[in-house]
């Protein structure tokens, strides 16, 4: 697909072959930076999942994410889409920095698929007791940004789990993760404190899922998502680094006009003018 111009967006669905079951995320490319309640504005308008925004210039290219108006750290899906955007500017096997993520986000291609490429995840295991969501565990870990859990049970009742009890966490996220028959491992994945109940697709909690299951196992991984949709998403070992993949498919794009941006974050209706 050809990139974007700035002053462009395209819509895609990311992680699923199946456009209902993708996580959805707009792609938007900016000549330069708008102030935060300006992209947050943006964000409030478009109304669902995470805005991906993208700056590109010359050599230098540096992304951020917004859901709503609240802005997040790091979106993988989002990431994700916007490499399958920019494949024309990758190189096969070359890592391409996000500078101002810089040794957290690269994007990549491997045989003309698009990845996204995290560092590993450093696992500080934890007392099982410590990190309470109300069903039995078999090991915590802190990742850093989230809590990787490890239940004692299998991937039906890991659908069962309620994420309401993961309110009470004093991290970002939660990923809970259990054994599965048809796949590296399955996992869900919470973030109440940015207003995320459930994330549909996670790519960023990738590189934790891998230093756990995939101590044993040999690359490719894949791990489904049992977020009621359908989920896989694709890891490999890129020299340290772990590489994240999965299906994206652009379903529109069109023009943006930001010229009616208000710091009062309404957003004129005019201002996305989809082509589909």
């Amino acid at each position: 697909m050809p990139i974007i111009d700035a002053g462009e967006f395209a819509w895609c669905a990311v992680f699923s072959p199946k456009l209902s079951d993708g996580n959805q995320t707009i792609v938007i490319r900016l000549k330069s930076w708008l102030e935060a309640d300006e992209l947050g504005a943006v964000g409030e308008f478009v109304g669902h999942g995470e805005v991906t925004f993208v700056v590109l210039q010359q050599d230098r290219l540096e992304m951020r994410w917004f859901a709503g108006h609240r802005e997040v750290p790091l979106c993988g899906h989002g990431a994700l889409a916007a490499s399958a955007i920019l494949l024309p500017q990758l190189k096969d096997g070359v890592l391409r920095e996000v500078h101002n993520l810089p040794g957290k986000l690269w994007l990549s291609r491997m045989g003309g698929v698009p990845y996204i490429v995290f560092p590993r995840a450093k696992l500080t295991e934890l007392s099982v007791q410590a990190v309470d969501v109300g069903i039995p565990l078999t090991h915590a870990f802190d990742t850093g940004r989230d809590y990787l859990l490890i239940m004692d049970g299998d991937e039906a009742a890991l659908k069962n789990f309620d994420p309401t009890t993961a309110k009470r966490l004093d991290k970002i996220g939660c990923i809970l993760s259990s054994r599965s028959e048809s796949s590296t491992a399955s996992f869900r994945f919470f973030a109440p404190r940015v207003g995320i109940t459930e994330d549909r697709a996670s790519g960023s909690a990738i590189p934790a899922l891998v230093e756990f299951w995939g101590r044993n196992r040999s690359a490719p991984y894949t791990f489904h998502q049992e977020s009621g949709h359908d989920i896989k998403i694709r890891a490999h070992q890129m020299g340290e680094e772990i590489g994240v993949t999965g299906e994206v498919v652009e379903f529109a794009r069109g023009k943006l006009n930001l010229g009616n941006i208000r710091h009062d974050n309404s957003f004129a209706e005019d201002n996305l003018k989809k082509v589909v």
